[in-house]
C-alpha cells in the first residue's frame, strides 16, 4: 500500500503544471501533490513588500513568543537582600512563598490529677494513739506501692529528691502562690501554679479585694501521695505529689463596694487541705508548682458567702400610712363619687368616680439571679383587689437589670431553662463597654430590654385573670441585686356599683 502511494505521487509530478488565470494575480506554478494553494495578494502590494492580508492574522497567531530562562539572572538572585526580593516580586506582580511552618506544641501540664488520694475521714481530727488513728495508718501502708515507684521514677530525674525537704518547700509555693492572689499579681501567680490551677484559683475573684495571711503549721507539711505520668511520649514524664497541709490563716473577702463577703481579718482558722503539686521532671527547665486541690466527699460544706444588701422598705410602712388617711377617705368618698371630674389616687387606697382608682408601690423581696414566680407575693400585698369586678392591672418595674414576664407557673425547671438560655444569649464575656459594675452589667440591661418592664393583666370577680398554667416571673439578670420596687396600678368597676 505504501509503494502504490509514492508511485501516485510521483505521476502526479510528471503531470503538466497547472497556471493561475486569476486577474491581477502572479502566474505561478501549482502543484497539488503534498503542497497547499498559497494566495500571495494582489501583485502591486507584494512588490511593496506587503504579503496577503488574508491570513497575516492567522499566520501571527502561528508565531509563540518564547521567554528563555536567564540563567544568569537566576545566579544572581540569591545574593539579593529580603527587600530586593520583596520589590522584584512586587514588580512582577507576584505573591511570595510562604515557608509551611508547624505551630509549637508545648505542654507544661496535664489537666487533671492522675490516681487522685482519697483523704481518710476525720482526719485531722484522729490522733495517732486512737483507735481511728491507728486504722488511718494502716490504710496507708496498703497504699505505699505506687508512691514507691513513682518516687523512684522521680529520683531518677531529680536525684536530690528528698520528700521531707520537699515538704517544706512545697508549703513556701503554697504560701507565696496565695500571697500574689491577694496581691493581684497575676505574672507572680504563674511561676506557682500550673496552667490548669490558675483559671481555678482567680474564679469569682474579679472586682473583689481579698485579705490572707498565713499565721502558723499545726502539724509539720507531709508528703502523702506520689504519681507519675507518661504524656504523648515515654520520655515526657510528670510527676505529681499530694501534700498534707494543717495550717492556721486568715481570710477575709470584700466585694467591690468594700462590704464584707466572706470571713474575718480578725478570726484565725484551721485549715486542712490537701494539695497536689506537679512537675514535669523530663524537662530541664521543670519546677513545682500547684496542680490543685483534693476536696473529698466527707468533707462538710463551706460557709455561704454573704450577700450584703441594702435594706429594703417594708411593706409595713405601707399599711401605715393607709391606716391613718382612712379615716378622713371615708368622710370625703360620697363627694368624690358625685364629682364629675376623674382623680387618681396614690398609695393611701381607692379613690371611687366613674371609675375606679388605686395605685400601690410594692417591695420585693431580694432574690438570687434567675427567673422566680412571685404571684403570690404580689397578690398578698394587694388585697384591694378583691373589691374590683372588672378592670385592669398594670405592673411596672422600675429597675433596668431586672424584668417582668408571664410564664410557666408549674414546672420549676422551665425557669431554670430560661435564664440558660437568656445566659447564653447574651454571654457575659462579651466584651461591652458600660462594666462599671461587674461583667453582670450590660448583660442585664439587654436582657431587660429584650422581655420588658411591664405587664397588663385583665381583673375578674376580684381576680387576675390568669391561664391555668400563668405566673408573674420576676426575672432577676444581676448576680448579687437588692430589694425591687414595683408600682401596681388598678382601674375598674367596684363590685358595690360606684
Amino acid at each position: 500500500m505504501l509503494t502504490a502511494s509514492v508511485s501516485l505521487s510521483k505521476q502526479l509530478l510528471k503531470r503538466a503544471p497547472l497556471l493561475s488565470s486569476i486577474h491581477g494575480v502572479e502566474k505561478m506554478v501549482e502543484r497539488w501533490a503534498n503542497t497547499k494553494p498559497y494566495n500571495p495578494g494582489p501583485l502591486y502590494l507584494w512588490k511593496k513588500g506587503i504579503r496577503s492580508f488574508e491570513y497575516r492574522r492567522l499566520r501571527g497567531r502561528k508565531i509563540a513568543k518564547v521567554e528563555l530562562p536567564d540563567f544568569n539572572e537566576a545566579r544572581l538572585d540569591y545574593k539579593l537582600t529580603p527587600d530586593e526580593i520583596r520589590a522584584k516580586l512586587k514588580e512582577k506582580g507576584l505573591v511570595p512563598p510562604r515557608q509551611w511552618r508547624e505551630r509549637p506544641l508545648l505542654i507544661m501540664s496535664t489537666q487533671h490529677i492522675a490516681d487522685s488520694y482519697v483523704p481518710p475521714e476525720g482526719d485531722g481530727k484522729a490522733t495517732f494513739l486512737s483507735k481511728d488513728g491507728a486504722v488511718q495508718s494502716m490504710q496507708k501502708l496498703t497504699k505505699k506501692g505506687k508512691s514507691f515507684m513513682s518516687l523512684r521514677k522521680i529520683r531518677s530525674f531529680l536525684y536530690d529528691f528528698d520528700v521531707p525537704a520537699f515538704a517544706d518547700e512545697a508549703l513556701d509555693i503554697y504560701i507565696k502562690a496565695h500571697q500574689a492572689i491577694a496581691d493581684e499579681d497575676e505574672d507572680k501567680l504563674h511561676e506557682y501554679v500550673t496552667e490548669k490551677c490558675f483559671p481555678e484559683m482567680l474564679f469569682h475573684c474579679d472586682n473583689k479585694t481579698i485579705r490572707w495571711n498565713f499565721i502558723k503549721s499545726l502539724e509539720p507539711p507531709r508528703v502523702v501521695h506520689l504519681r507519675h505520668e507518661e504524656i504523648i511520649e515515654k520520655t515526657n514524664i510528670f510527676a505529681q505529689v499530694t501534700v498534707r497541709l494543717h495550717t492556721q490563716q486568715i481570710l477575709a473577702v470584700y466585694d467591690r463596694f468594700g462590704r464584707l463577703m466572706h470571713g474575718s481579718e480578725n478570726v484565725v482558722k484551721d485549715v486542712l487541705e490537701y494539695v497536689v503539686f506537679e512537675n514535669n521532671i523530663s524537662s530541664e527547665y521543670g519546677k513545682w508548682r500547684i496542680h490543685g486541690k483534693i476536696i473529698p466527699e466527707w468533707m462538710p460544706s463551706r460557709e455561704p458567702i454573704l450577700k450584703t444588701y441594702r435594706k429594703p422598705v417594708t411593706p409595713e410602712e405601707d399599711v401605715k400610712t393607709e391606716s391613718t388617711t382612712k379615716s378622713a377617705q371615708a368622710s370625703d368618698e360620697a363627694k368624690e363619687r358625685r364629682s364629675s371630674s376623674s382623680s387618681i389616687g396614690g398609695t393611701s387606697g381607692i379613690v371611687r368616680n366613674n371609675n375606679a382608682w388605686f395605685q400601690r408601690k410594692i417591695h420585693l423581696r431580694p432574690v438570687l439571679r434567675g427567673c422566680h414566680l412571685i404571684t403570690d407575693e404580689v397578690l398578698k400585698q394587694l388585697t384591694e383587689i378583691t373589691e374590683f369586678s372588672v378592670g385592669l392591672c398594670h405592673i411596672q418595674i422600675l429597675h433596668t437589670s431586672a424584668s417582668l414576664a408571664l410564664n410557666e407557673n408549674w414546672d420549676p425547671d422551665v425557669r431554670e431553662d430560661m435564664e440558660m438560655f437568656l445566659s447564653r444569649l447574651v454571654p457575659e464575656s462579651t466584651p461591652f463597654r458600660h462594666s462599671c459594675e461587674g461583667p453582670d452589667d450590660m448583660p442585664a440591661h439587654i436582657k431587660a430590654c429584650f422581655l420588658g418592664s411591664s405587664l397588663t393583666i385583665p381583673i375578674t370577680d376580684g381576680k387576675l385573670n390568669l391561664g391555668t398554667w400563668q405566673g408573674i416571673w420576676l426575672c432577676e439578670h444581676r448576680n448579687r441585686a437588692g430589694s425591687r420596687k414595683v408600682v401596681v396600678t388598678i382601674n375598674g368597676a367596684l363590685k358595690n356599683g360606684a
